[in-house]
């Protein structure tokens, strides 16, 4: 399938809607209560992207209420006490008091939800992936882009359009209209992810898009890629990286794009593209620009000289025609990565002795040593 189509969904409209039970004090424009079966619903628009004064208005209102008065936002699900919203609101807007997210694994796959971008007039998100994906990736996938939606609001930015690829780590993902579900997709989520709050939430003032899909390349140094449903390889990809860093003891940094810059050795470069897998080893810099990896790679032979004159500038996706690298693509400034003898073998910083690194045989780096 290809990518959704372009459309901007939030235009900073800031909503909130919120349900209780017992009396409902007058309230001021643009807050309304109003009743919606056994319950009371106050909802708000706010046509301007403060959402921090938005949450100040919410938060005087319910001030008004009885202390002990339960109050669910309708928007993620949570339930908390009159007093306890009014003294959460009253805090500047974070990830964790905007959002929520909730997964479960059904029928052999992994569904997850992101609640709570409806407060930012724009659709929640849903991942799906293979039922063996890191869970704890699913939830960095999804604070992550909650960050960058939050973030987006103190900007003066347009709203980026949501079919545009994105790099998450190493791999490429976008959003799709919720019509790549049917309604089987769409029963399933709503039964398990516990979405019924969102019943009878919004009124005739409120914007309700539909939750939008995540999406990933097929592959993801292909600009031109189809789209797959889903994030298991993204997820996998990630996680392989996370677990090398910590093997190594280094630092958890993202990886560089599969679509950033390389630069390579021109003898590297043509076996790559023969689909080869020469030796050669790779070590990172710092990034001389935004769509710069870092990533430096070259031949072993000490005769080949290694300038301007040889040096080829591609997407750092060339090198993945030899499986595994991408896993050491994570790995921080200052480490060299050898390919050699059909391993690989690993310098921190500084360091000038290698070692051999065997992930996929007994999961630890090796303790032998190798002249770097």
């Amino acid at each position: 399938m290809g990518a959704a189509r372009t459309e901007t969904m939030g235009q900073g409209v800031i909503q909130i809607s919120y349900t209780f039970v017992g009396h409902a004090p007058d309230a001021v424009a643009p807050l309304r209560v109003m009743p919606v079966g056994d319950d009371l619903r106050l909802t708000g628009t706010w046509p301007h992207r403060d959402l921090a004064a938005a949450r100040r208005q919410v938060a005087t209102y319910l001030a008004t209420l009885p202390p002990e008065t339960k109050v669910r936002c309708n928007f993620t699900g949570r339930d908390k006490s009159a007093a306890s919203w009014s003294d959460e609101l009253r805090s500047p807007p974070t990830v964790a008091n905007v959002f929520e997210a909730r997964h479960a694994i059904v029928e052999g796959r992994l569904f997850a939800r992101l609640f709570g971008g409806y407060q930012l007039g724009e659709s929640d998100i849903v991942l799906v992936a293979d039922e063996a994906s890191d869970i704890a990736e699913v939830y960095r996938f999804v604070t992550a882009w909650a960050t960058y939606r939050l973030g987006a609001l103190t900007t003066k930015d347009p709203e980026p359009a949501w079919d545009r690829p994105f790099p998450w780590g190493y791999w490429l993902v976008s959003f799709a209209d919720s019509e790549v579900g049917d309604a089987d997709f769409w029963s399933l989520l709503r039964d398990n992810l516990r979405s019924t709050h969102l019943r009878d939430a919004f009124d005739e003032r409120m914007a309700a898009p539909a939750p939008r899909v995540v999406i990933e390349a097929d592959d993801p140094g292909d600009p031109d890629t189809s789209y797959m449903i889903g994030a298991t390889a993204a997820l996998a990809t990630n996680a392989r990286q996370r677990q090398t860093a910590d093997r190594h003891g280094a630092d958890d940094l993202p990886s560089p794009s599969a679509q950033d810059a390389a630069g390579f050795c021109d003898r590297v470069f043509a076996a790559f593209e023969a689909g080869e897998r020469p030796p050669f080893f790779a070590y990172r810099e710092g990034a001389r620009g935004p769509i710069d990896s870092g990533w430096r790679v070259a031949c072993l032979d000490p005769e080949h000289r290694h300038d301007n004159d040889s040096l080829r500038i591609a997407p750092l996706s060339r090198s993945a025609v030899v499986p595994g690298f991408v896993d050491y693509l994570a790995l921080p400034e200052g480490w060299v990565v050898t390919w050699e003898d059909d391993a690989f073998w690993t310098n921190a910083p500084g360091q000038e002795e290698s070692h051999r690194d065997s992930p996929r045989t007994d999961g630890e780096a090796s303790t032998a040593g190798h002249d770097g």
